[in-house]
């Protein structure tokens, strides 16, 4: 019985990830008296989908992905999230979930080890779990990444390197550093920079920052990182909101090098600092189909 639910669990988590990647198995008992065996044989689950944040564009999109799911199956499928990205708050729906009596979990978490508690009560009930980007889970019966999370990093850092000429420095910005897999894709990443690309050079005094899943945070942070130190050639983002943000941040920064006062206090237009490799980079950002990039 559980294997089978496990199983369907896994084809809807699966879904919501875009069917793509490799599972982690894990292993689990399962008792007679639990909500999944009182479920019976006719596949009519309930089967709960946890994302990091009910209010994210990306997993507003998945949930999407959710009721097509629940649409093509029948089964009592859908989409719950904290109102935040907040580990505390998705802990508490996970427990709403449990107490409701779910048949199956499906978990993306903001911080794994922060709901592991949680996520062990729900498997001694009897629920089938599975997560996303949840590479470190223990309390989890599978974990689905979209892909090699160490080559994915490596793909990210050749396209840093392409738009940096391959020279200078940059820092690695990732929603959490709590998040799984947005710090395996940004350790990936600064491990293929120091074998194939040995002039660009990991920032030493901030070699990681936080954009919490969050536009604004990614671009007040990106902002800081320029003005504190402007040798910085480069930010590798890892979540969905680090791109757009740092692409603020750039456009902040280079209009104001371009506007600075000459020393009688007279505003003087400078030349554009930007040059063809930082067009490229920002032609590629969602959002900036501006013809002049």
């Amino acid at each position: 019985m559980k294997p089978r639910l496990a199983a369907t669990a896994l084809v809807a988590a699966s879904a919501c990830a875009l069917a793509l990647g490799a599972c982690t198995p894990g292993d689990t008992a399962q008792s007679s008296s639990s909500p999944a065996a009182k479920g019976g044989g006719d596949g009519n689950y309930t089967i709960a989908v946890v994302p990091k944040d009910a209010t994210n564009p990306w997993f507003v999109r998945m949930e999407t992905g959710v009721k097509k799911y629940a649409e093509d199956t029948g089964m009592n499928a859908f989409q719950k999230g904290p109102a935040e990205t907040d580990a505390t708050m998705q802990a508490q729906v996970i427990q709403d979930l449990i107490a409701q009596g779910v048949d199956a979990i499906c978990v993306v978490p903001v911080d794994p080890g922060a709901i592991e508690p949680v996520l062990k009560q729900a498997m001694d009930a009897g629920i089938v779990v599975v997560t996303h980007e949840g590479a470190s889970q223990e309390n989890t019966m599978y974990d689905i990444e979209a892909f090699n999370n160490s080559e994915y990093g490596a793909f990210i850092m050749d396209n840093l390197a392409q738009a940096m000429g391959e020279e200078g420095v940059y820092t690695t910005m990732v929603g959490h550093v709590t998040n799984a897999s947005h710090n395996e894709w940004a350790d990936g990443a600064v491990a293929h920079q120091k074998e194939k690309y040995p002039k660009m050079t990991l920032l030493e005094a901030e070699p990681r920052v936080e954009s919490q899943d969050n536009g604004e945070t990614a671009y007040q942070t990106a902002k800081e990182v320029l003005k504190k130190y402007p040798e910085v050639k480069g930010i590798l983002g890892t979540s969905s909101f680090d791109a757009p943000g740092t692409a603020r941040a750039i456009d902040r920064h280079r209009h104001a090098r371009r506007e600075r006062p000459d020393p009688q206090g007279r505003l003087r237009l400078h030349p554009d600092p930007v040059g063809p490799r930082e067009r490229r980079l920002r032609h590629g950002l969602p959002g900036h189909e501006d013809p002049q990039w």
